[in-house]
């Protein structure tokens, strides 16, 4: 029932990145087209796939009013972590570092988030001004979440997500920098931070709207639709989404 004419199947992380030969070969097979995620490590699997910008769907992109958290209260900077647990992510790493910067004087502390409801993850998350994602990849929907909440974000980025987002405000991270990162953002005080701040909501509220995103989607749909159409080229949208 299912074939290239009527449907297309949207790939997230980890199944593309542990199971893309055998996808790969389904894929030419069937026709079907696939959409992948923010990554190389997930692109890069199936080069003939449509890519997709924005697919991080939050409840904070139809909220009239979003909380954002404290950065005037006192005390030390408090970075927290609430991606899926995979070992790529390097949630090690970061204790690790946290905890030599903690034994050297440095005014860090570290809270990872897992198996909370979304409530408590939300209250938690506005005690902290900094998110930790991944020392792979991208940032997923745990940091658009933070970008709404004006988490300073911290991630790796890989040139393919930098090539379409070339002024987001991530602090871009590595293995061999996340010491320095966290004693600069320790070091930019609470000023320096809220800036920072204002600099990545403005980010999430651009990009990641509900309704921008859903028109994403449906150009996109439309041109997998009709793709070989606009090969030819001067072929516009039948329709074009000018919703608010």
């Amino acid at each position: 029932m299912l074939n290239k004419n009527n449907c297309c199947i949207k790939y997230y992380g980890s199944e593309l990145r542990n199971n893309w030969k055998n996808l790969k070969r389904w894929h030419e097979v069937t026709g079907i087209a696939a959409i992948t995620g923010t990554d190389w490590s997930i692109t890069g699997r199936l080069l003939g796939s449509f890519y997709h910008l924005g697919s991080y769907f939050t409840k904070y992109g139809d909220m009239d009013e979003i909380p954002i958290a404290d950065f005037w209260k006192g005390g030390p900077l408090r970075i927290c972590a609430s991606s899926a647990g995979s070992p790529l992510k390097g949630y090690d790493f970061l204790q690790q570092t946290i905890h030599e910067l903690q034994q050297e004087g440095v005014p860090v502390e570290l809270e990872i988030l897992s198996q909370l409801s979304n409530q408590e993850c939300l209250k938690r998350k506005l005690e902290c001004q900094v998110t930790f994602t991944s020392l792979h990849g991208a940032w997923g929907i745990s940091g658009i979440e933070s970008m709404w909440l004006g988490h300073i974000v911290m991630s790796c980025l890989d040139p393919w997500i930098l090539s379409h987002y070339p002024d987001n405000p991530t602090v871009v991270i590595c293995r061999e920098n996340l010491k320095k990162k966290i004693q600069w953002l320790v070091s930019m005080g609470n000023n320096g931070r809220a800036i920072k701040s204002s600099e990545t909501r403005s980010f999430a509220f651009q990009h990641f709207q509900t309704k921008t995103i859903l028109k994403r989607y449906l150009y996109l749909f439309d041109l997998i639709q009709n793709n070989e159409k606009y090969l030819e080229g001067c072929k516009n949208p039948e329709i074009i989404y000018d919703f608010f």
